[in-house]
């Protein structure tokens, strides 16, 4: 681990923050420089019992939302050209429109997927046209991480992003690959069943009066403050706030893109 840390830090060059996430179980292992943060964790699902006996282990709805997809005609293959990137990357532009994130340039979108060590890229097809994909990490010979997902909205109806998942467990599950996280801990993710793995953030600010720390503390703070008055607030303006809050916890996370 201080290995790892060491390089992390030559790495990272003149950056002035630096976020390491690890399951709780490894927390300990990073030195004092870093505050630490617990998160919900991951659902991780166990590859070596196979995509059938994994697929038994979705929720219902899960499985019938899989079912519909295939039934409607969507297909899903791995992205093999710039090509096929691009055509994500339409559908990726406006996913991070209609959430008002920044959007990263093509030629460095395509740089992201020109090496295929560590990285795939599964796209959901309907009658030809790319409507949704799903992007991994991971480590030969070890763990999948579901890294970023895009879909149009006009095609959520034939639950593209159901079938990816499914299709992304078989994959893995033929390359060789031992656990496959999604990443969250949302209720989309915990339909797929499998076990919620704790995460620990691990931080090193270097900013110039360590602002992303007070940041952060002052979005504590204020959440606290509207939990505490919450049951005054009409429910709109509550849900409206709920929203904002997503939104600005996802900027903060990511340094303001999206992580692919």
């Amino acid at each position: 681990m201080s290995n790892l840390i060491a390089g992390l830090l030559q790495e990272a060059g003149a950056a002035k923050l630096i976020d390491l996430f690890l399951w709780s179980d490894m927390a300990g292992l990073v030195d004092a420089r870093f505050s630490q943060r617990a998160f919900g964790g991951v659902v991780m699902l166990d590859l070596a019992v196979g995509p059938d006996a994994l697929f038994r282990q979705f929720s219902q709805t899960r499985r019938n939302d899989i079912r519909r997809g295939i039934k409607c005609g969507v297909s899903v293959d791995l992205a093999k050209s710039r090509d096929d990137v691009s055509a994500y990357y339409a559908v990726y532009v406006d996913w991070a429109r209609r959430r008002f994130l920044p959007i990263t340039g093509e030629e460095q979108f395509q740089g992201i997927f020109a090496a295929r060590r560590n990285r795939q890229l599964l796209l959901a097809r309907y009658k030809g046209e790319v409507i949704a994909g799903v992007v991994l990490r991971f480590f030969p010979g070890g763990v999948v991480e579901h890294a970023a997902s895009s879909s149009l909205q006009s095609a959520l109806h034939l639950k593209p992003n159901d079938l990816l998942h499914w299709r992304a467990i078989e994959w893995a599950y033929a390359a060789g690959l031992t656990k496959y996280s999604l990443g969250g801990v949302n209720l989309f993710q915990r339909k797929f069943g499998g076990e919620v793995v704790p995460t620990t953030r691990h931080r090193l600010d270097l900013s110039l009066f360590r602002r992303h720390t007070i940041s952060d503390w002052m979005a504590d703070w204020m959440a606290d403050r509207v939990e505490a008055v919450r049951p005054f607030i009409p429910q709109r303006v509550a849900g409206f706030g709920r929203s904002v809050r997503r939104h600005v916890k996802t900027l903060r996370s990511y340094g303001g893109r999206r992580p692919v």
